[in-house]
């Protein structure tokens, strides 16, 4: 729980929307991570953050174009493609520029 404390910790108190996921396994390491003989870190933070992801703690797909990407706040996410498919007059959102109809 103290690598979720810590990721959770990084996306609240410094603003950090995503990681890389080298950056997920050296903060696993700094939270004791990589202890279990017989077992690597990475596969240690794999299965972590494959269950975080099933959590809905953080967005993170175990596939080789989008394995580097881990996404802190899932709702981040969802803002971002929300402003690609949506059509700003017909949903307008406070952060969209002033449009003319």
């Amino acid at each position: 729980l103290a690598v979720r404390d810590r990721l959770v910790g990084e996306e609240k108190n410094q603003g950090i929307q995503r990681l890389s996921f080298n950056t997920a396994v050296e903060m696993a390491e700094q939270c004791g991570l990589g202890m279990i003989k017989g077992v690597s870190l990475n596969v240690e933070v794999t299965a972590m953050l494959q269950k975080f992801h099933d959590l809905g703690v953080v967005v993170w797909y175990n596939k080789e174009k989008l394995r580097d990407l881990v996404v802190l706040n899932p709702q981040w996410l969802i803002d971002a493609a929300s402003t690609i498919i949506r059509d700003p007059k017909l949903h307008p959102m406070a952060q969209d520029p002033k449009i003319r109809v």
